[in-house]
Formats: C-alpha cells, sequence, structure tokens
C-alpha cells in the first residue's frame, strides 16, 4: 500500500511542516501530498498546540503510519520516529 507514493508503513523519511491546525500539523513528505502528524503524535509530552513545538517550514523526520489511498491521507508520527531513531 502506498506504492505509487514512494512510501510504506513503518518508513521514516524527512519532511517539512507545511500547515498547522488545532488537531495537528501537515507534513509534506510527497510530492503531490501532505500528511498528517495528529497532535498526539507530535511530542512524548503532551501539547496543547502544534504551534508550540512547530513551525510552518521547518524540516521534521516523521514515521509513516498509515497510508489510506483511497482518501488520500497519509497518518504521520513525529514521536515514533523519535523512538526509532535513538
Amino acid at each position: 500500500m502506498g506504492k505509487g507514493l514512494g512510501l510504506r508503513r513503518g518508513e521514516i523519511v524527512s519532511g517539512k511542516v507545511s500547515r498547522l491546525a488545532d488537531f495537528g500539523a501537515f507534513v509534506e513528505v510527497a510530492r503531490v501530498l501532505d500528511g498528517l502528524v495528529h497532535v498526539s503524535e507530535i511530542s512524548m509530552s503532551c501539547v496543547s498546540h502544534p504551534s508550540k513545538i512547530l513551525h510552518e517550514g521547518e524540516p521534521v523526520e516523521v514515521m509513516v503510519m498509515g497510508i489510506d489511498i483511497r482518501h488520500a491521507a497519509i497518518s504521520l508520527s513525529i514521536k515514533e520516529a523519535m523512538i526509532t531513531n535513538r
């Protein structure tokens, strides 16, 4: 799943924060798609709003948690990428 995007579940990829929302951060990881890092997947500690930790344009490492081609959605985690890269 996600073959056409060049992404695989569990893979750690580099991306760039493209925009912030109350519920998380969108990260550009594929040329045509941004993935979502839910606010609970941004940090090991509790984050009240993504803007407390991230900024638009900031480079980040993320783990691909899930890919839904039908809905054009990619779930990402900064927290899991940090754990794996230890």
